[in-house]
């Protein structure tokens, strides 16, 4: 029951609005009051990109705004900020934001996170497969250096899915 409900609880935070990158789309002319991260208040978002679509000239700009403890990632804005082929602005966006989800992951806020998550997901799997590893080993003879293995290889195959 325990190890349902942490998933549940793990799957429920993916969803709700707790991005690290959030793209906004604004409207309007150029002249027309700017988008600012800080009328969004969010612990969990680091890095928003603004898109604005131009229909005069078919074109999008891009902003990238992040937090301080973001580190430099890439690949750079050319300068202006503008892209005239839409395929080429699609690919640009997802690469840019990637690329910056992995630099935030890499920021001592995220770290400690991701480290705290990993932790009760190995100690939930622990309390959830030791009953069935002993009862097996009682039955097959396992030896415990096997058992052991097989739970590290286990948590390796879940750390490796979920956090990388």
């Amino acid at each position: 029951m325990r190890s349902t409900l942490f998933a549940f609880q793990v799957e429920r935070k993916r969803h709700i609005g707790n991005d690290i990158v959030t793209i906004v789309f604004q409207e309007g002319e150029e002249s027309s009051p700017s988008f600012k991260p800080s009328m969004i208040r969010s612990h969990f978002t680091h890095i928003f990109a603004l898109v604005r679509y131009n229909k005069q000239n078919d074109s999008y700009r891009l902003k990238i705004f992040s937090e301080e403890s973001v580190p430099l990632f890439g690949p750079p804005l050319p300068s202006p900020p503008v892209f005239t082929d839409h395929h080429e602005f699609r690919d640009f966006v997802l690469v840019k934001l990637i690329n910056g989800e992995k630099a935030t992951l890499e920021t001592p806020t995220f770290a400690q996170k991701r480290q705290r998550t990993l932790d009760m997901l190995i100690r939930s799997l622990y309390q959830d497969l030791i009953p069935d590893l002993h009862k097996e080993m009682n039955e097959i003879q396992l030896g415990w250096i096997t058992v052991r293995s097989f739970i590290f290889s286990f948590c390796i195959r879940m750390h490796q899915r979920y956090f990388l």
